[in-house]
């Protein structure tokens, strides 16, 4: 990576047509056999090459390409720098979508929490309309159910800026009730807490509170204290907190010590 990036510092702006035609031509043909910790100096470089629409083509091309190979790796930079270089190579709304569609078929492979956090980190910059904000909303929380440990964290982390309408918050509100049957309980803990922000109902906050309770029997001993932590949130009547005392003292006597 070090390489590369001292290569690109040498060869400057003052490169004719022709030399940036071929440096970008090495690039592309290094792209897909980088080692992962190259893979963002080749994206920079690629980014500084691109002088027309053509050009952005065919870079976006081998991004999108690329992209499937990078997510196995534990490098989320590196998944990070092709995302972000796809953001950075849109110039259209077909552009766009063609980007949005891959990042969101990429979800379900993704093996590492961190690099499904780059991909969702890159999807705000492809979303303009709430049928964008939808679709990508949709996407995420189906890919939740198989997504890595700690992905529910980095949904969410993502969720505000899919969020813009009193029509996203009620349909984001729904799709997260909706996948807490089915998520890990360190991944309840994470959707439980961010819940507040969806200006939840009385009826939604019963069904999250069921669902965290749930939860709790069977939940790693790491994921207990997030647990814990989303609990006050969902209590609002001393009916509620009776429920939630209930619950953690029935825990208590299984619960694994670290817990």
């Amino acid at each position: 990576a070090r390489i590369c990036r001292l290569l690109l510092e040498e060869l400057g702006d003052g490169l004719v047509c022709s030399d940036r035609a071929q440096a970008r031509t090495a690039l592309l043909n290094a792209l897909p056999t980088a080692i992962p910790r190259a893979v963002g100096a080749l994206v920079a470089g690629l980014l500084a090459l691109v002088t027309t629409e053509a050009d952005r083509a065919q870079a976006r091309t081998a991004l999108l390409n690329a992209l499937p190979n990078a997510l196995p790796t534990v490098d989320p930079q590196g998944v990070g720098a092709l995302v972000a270089g796809l953001s950075a190579l849109v110039t259209t709304e077909a552009d766009r979508a063609e980007a949005r569609t891959a990042l969101l078929n990429a979800l379900p492979t993704c093996y590492w929490s961190p690099t499904f956090g780059a991909l969702v980190a890159g999807l705000p910059a492809l979303v303009t309309t709430e049928a964008d904000r939808a679709q990508a909303r949709t996407a995420l929380f189906n890919a939740l159910p198989t997504a890595p440990p700690g992905a529910g964290r980095d949904l969410m982390a993502g969720l505000p800026a899919l969020v813009v309408t009193e029509t996203d918050r009620a349909q984001a509100r729904t799709a997260l009730l909706n996948a807490l049957p089915t998520a890990s309980p360190g991944d309840v803990g994470a959707l439980v807490a961010g819940l507040p922000a969806l200006e939840p109902t009385e009826a939604d906050r019963a069904q999250a509170r069921t669902a965290l309770l749930n939860a709790l029997p069977t939940a790693d001993p790491l994921a207990v204290g997030d647990l814990v932590a989303a609990l006050p949130a969902l209590v609002t009547t001393e009916a509620d907190r009776a429920e939630a005392r209930t619950a953690l003292l029935n825990a208590l006597p299984t619960a694994d010590p670290l817990a």
